[in-house]
């Protein structure tokens, strides 16, 4: 007499990988939609910090111009129009199209505009300082730091406004 043995049948072995490999999808899906946040993430907040840098050194200017006596207004109705300014620079430079705004890094690893031995960092940021109301010379300036960059082929961009005012 012969003994049956349960067994799997085809259909069920079909089913089961099935359902594991649609399990397996899901976890690789969500594995790389997290490193994708993550790297822009990271870009958003380098971003952040390289916009408030900006926004402080025009700050900066302001106050060393009163430190040494000097009004800090512009009479441009205007405004300056597109500015790049370092953290080693004692005044902002005027420039012409967005490529000049491109950032790089030294070998402290501070992010400078000059390119000449220095590594790209992907990061472009350009400063803008116009007169906020018509009077003359202006005595509260809007400045405006722009911070654009790439990840994954996507163009993202980052905006801090302030308003400074000439309080003394």
């Amino acid at each position: 007499m012969k003994i049956k043995k349960a067994a799997f049948t085809l259909v069920e072995v079909i089913t089961v990988l099935f359902v594991i490999s649609l399990g397996m999808v899901g976890a690789l899906t969500l594995i790389s939609q997290n490193i994708k946040s993550q790297s822009i993430n990271e870009k958003t907040m380098i971003a952040y910090q390289l916009a408030q840098e900006g926004v402080e050194l025009i700050r900066n200017f302001r106050d060393t111009a009163w430190n040494n006596g000097t009004d800090f207004c512009f009479s441009d109705p205007d405004g300056l129009g597109n500015l790049i300014m370092d953290y080693l620079d004692d005044s902002p430079t005027a420039v012409v199209g967005t490529a000049a705004g491109d950032l790089f890094l030294d070998e402290k690893g501070m992010y400078l505009h000059d390119s000449v031995g220095h590594t790209p960092s992907g990061f472009n940021r350009l400063l803008s300082v116009s007169p906020v109301s018509s009077e003359r010379p202006a005595t509260q300036v809007k400045v405006v730091a722009k911070v654009s960059w790439e990840d994954h082929g996507k163009p993202y961009t980052y905006s801090l406004e302030t308003q400074l005012y000439d309080w003394r």
